[in-house]
């Protein structure tokens, strides 16, 4: 399941990819409920409430999908990718903490580095996060740019001295 956040008519919406579209996710879970049940609580309107909600926010993600595909008409329902912003998935996360020379890649992109026995971190600031297709802004006293190729791993929930067993496996 790929999900977005994305900008349509304005309004920031969370999504997720079916058939080539995007299905806004809030209104399709709203439009599956049956009357008697619209008192259930909404599905989160940002990426990273829904992470925060856990695994019975993506059991109503699962349900908005499943009503989604039993109506491809509905144009409340769906965005063509096309014609939407998609914006980073999580606008302003709370950390961001990055692994340096964590592949032997950058060994051979520079002889003289030399792969950490131990991995080390630092940190990045969360202004730093853009979304796809946004400008990078270069300070003008730059002399080089370098590119990454990132990977991202979103902890939803407190995490301290865990053991393997005790780290749930996703709940996408």
């Amino acid at each position: 399941m790929k999900l977005y956040t994305f900008e349509a008519g304005g309004k920031t919406r969370i999504g997720a990819e079916q058939n080539g579209k995007l299905v806004d996710l809030a209104a399709a879970w709203a439009a599956s409920l049956p009357a008697a049940q619209k008192s259930q609580p909404p599905l989160p309107s940002d990426m990273l409430g829904l992470v925060r909600a856990g695994a019975p926010a993506m059991q109503q993600v699962r349900q908005s999908l499943e009503f989604a595909s039993t109506r491809p008409a509905d144009a409340s329902l769906f965005y063509e990718l096309n014609k939407v912003k998609v914006r980073a998935p999580i606008a302003r996360p709370g950390k961001i903490l990055c692994s340096g020379l964590n592949y032997h890649g950058h060994t051979r992109e520079n002889p003289n580095a030399k792969f950490p026995e131990d991995p080390f971190f630092f940190s990045k600031l969360p202004s730093n996060v853009i979304g796809p297709g946004d400008p990078i802004v270069v300070p003008s006293m730059s002399k080089q740019v370098d590119y990454e190729v990132e990977f991202a791993v979103v902890i939803g929930r407190t995490l301290r001295r865990a053991s393997e067993n005790e780290i749930p496996g996703s709940f996408f």
